[in-house]
């Protein structure tokens, strides 16, 4: 029995052919599947696990976070495919002049790889302007590290809307900035430094320099080892005065 399908013959055994038309794409599909291809080889950032670091180095073995998806084109399978781990990629701390901020980094931490255009190899050995050693661009092999981002499942608690904050992430610990005010916590133990009263500064000495209008004290004060509210002086009628009135 054959049918007609738009001028197309078709038997119930055989499929209908498509004609040129049909089969060649338009050019914004061929377009489409160009920037597909160009783009599937080029590499520019991904989530990954900290596997090692190395401090001394200041590098770290990285495992990407996002798999890829792979179509075996000899039988058409698809599988999703965990990218390899990737060695020696180079930390990106902040820093700017002679000031840095640096911090311990851990397996498990979380990090951003950004991947160069170019080689980075002979530039990471050697410092400089350099010349690439390799073709390769937007490799797996030219990544670097930036530490810091975060999944939900592993957001920062506690998260502070109006300061700035160098801290522990159970916030126990920490350094808060704000506007008027300079807070130093440990523990529960809460110390406030006004940013407009007072200046701390160590000398040739090594010894700490403290400008301020007035210096307030709550607690224990020890010099020495010995608890200052105990302080006597020496008395040639009494033998020596009272202590200090706290």
């Amino acid at each position: 029995m054959t049918t007609i399908f738009g001028q197309i013959s078709k038997s119930e055994n055989i499929r209908p052919i498509q004609n040129i038309a049909e089969r060649a794409p338009t050019p914004e599909e061929a377009d489409r599947r160009m920037m597909d291809h160009l783009s599937a080889k080029i590499r520019v950032a991904i989530p990954a696990r900290v596997v090692s670091f190395n401090a001394s180095k200041q590098t770290i073995v990285a495992q990407p976070l996002i798999r890829e998806k792979i179509i075996d084109r000899a039988n058409g399978n698809v599988q999703w495919v965990t990218l390899p781990q990737i060695l020696d990629v180079p930390v990106q701390f902040p820093q700017g002049g002679d000031l840095v901020m640096t911090f311990p980094l851990q397996a498990g931490d979380e990090v951003q790889l950004q991947f160069n255009d170019l080689n980075i190899d002979s530039w990471f050995t050697s410092g400089g302007i350099q010349n690439w050693n390799d073709k390769r661009r937007h490799d797996l092999s030219d990544a670097v590290a930036i530490p810091g981002i975060r999944n939900q499942q592993r957001k920062i608690s506690n998260f502070s809307t109006d300061a700035a904050e160098i801290r522990s992430l159970d916030g126990n610990t920490k350094i808060r900035v704000e506007s008027e005010k300079i807070l130093l916590k440990r523990q529960s133990v809460e110390t406030e430094v006004s940013s407009s009263q007072i200046n701390l500064a160590f000398d040739a000495s090594n010894s700490i320099k403290i400008s301020s209008a007035g210096v307030e004290i709550k607690g224990v004060l020890k010099i020495n080892g010995a608890n200052y509210l105990n302080h006597r002086h020496a008395d040639p009628v009494s033998g020596t005065t009272g202590g200090v009135i706290p």
